[in-house]
């Protein structure tokens, strides 16, 4: 049946790559079935999160092929999810992922922020931030991971500026580990991505407003520092102000900084 809309290596490529992420495949089909039964609102932290896996892994799966992303949504729309998912994927299901997938984007629209944004500096600040949580043995995302990535990633203005006031990987790492021991879960408790805190997607929105205010499409290490610390000043911020202010950092100075790269 897929030989209507896929040629013979576009079905070879999709079934090998499906069958080398299989795991992967059938966790995120339970996590998303699971926010069903949970009745999860579409807006729900957890859900963006998953929308956002979602659109990103759909992306690597094709790999960033457009000829490839058409015929497979062909397939789709011609004979349904199972077919178009090798049986994996329910109708239901899909259409809770695209809802949540569609009024992301639209959220992301209207706060300015998009992964596309990100230069690759920030994405691997993203990235290194997901694997200092999953080392602590944490299944959340907050402010503690953006900082933990900034500071991992030390080539960039953002890390430099932090460690002018003596804000250091090992230090911050060890204050988190202190005050987040009683929230560590096993390794099998940890999703493949860590979905982000409320507080952390407040930070990510003003990050790309700092960036909009200054005029830059791309968002910066910088914009996600000040984004860090302006949600700081309105809310008293989350543990990524409490290390800044475990190590005695002058904010005004730090912003300053931060500003005149």
């Amino acid at each position: 049946m897929t030989q209507q809309y896929l040629t013979q290596e576009q079905h070879d490529l999709l079934e090998a790559r499906l069958n080398q992420g299989q795991a992967e495949w059938l966790d995120f089909v339970e996590q998303a079935k699971s926010h069903i039964t949970q009745g999860r609102d579409l807006n729900d932290p957890e859900v963006r999160q998953m929308a956002w896996q979602w659109r990103s892994d759909i992306r690597s799966f094709v790999a960033d092929d457009l000829q490839l992303y058409e015929a497979l949504i062909q397939l789709y729309q011609q004979e349904g999810a199972e077919a178009a998912s090798w049986g994996t994927l329910d109708a239901p299901t899909l259409e809770y992922i695209l809802k949540a997938v569609a009024l992301l984007s639209v959220r992301e629209e209207m706060v300015g922020f998009s992964w596309d944004r990100l230069t690759p500096e920030t994405s691997e600040v993203m990235r290194r931030g997901q694997e200092a949580m999953r080392e602590l043995h944490l299944n959340f995302f907050g402010t503690e991971g953006l900082i933990l990535g900034l500071l991992t990633v030390e080539t960039t203005p953002a890390a430099q500026a932090l460690k002018n006031q003596h804000v250091y990987l090992v230090i911050a790492q060890n204050l988190i580990d202190d005050w987040l021991a009683k929230c560590t879960v096993s390794a099998t408790d940890i999703p493949a991505e860590i979905p982000f805190t409320p507080r952390t997607y407040r930070v990510l929105q003003l990050t790309a407003e700092e960036a909009n205010q200054q005029g830059n499409k791309q968002i910066t290490p910088q914009h996600l520092l000040l984004g860090i610390l302006q949600e700081g000043e309105t809310t008293g911020g989350g543990l990524a102000m409490q290390v800044l202010r475990e190590c005695k950092v002058d904010c005004d100075l730090l912003r300053q900084q931060l500003n005149s790269v």
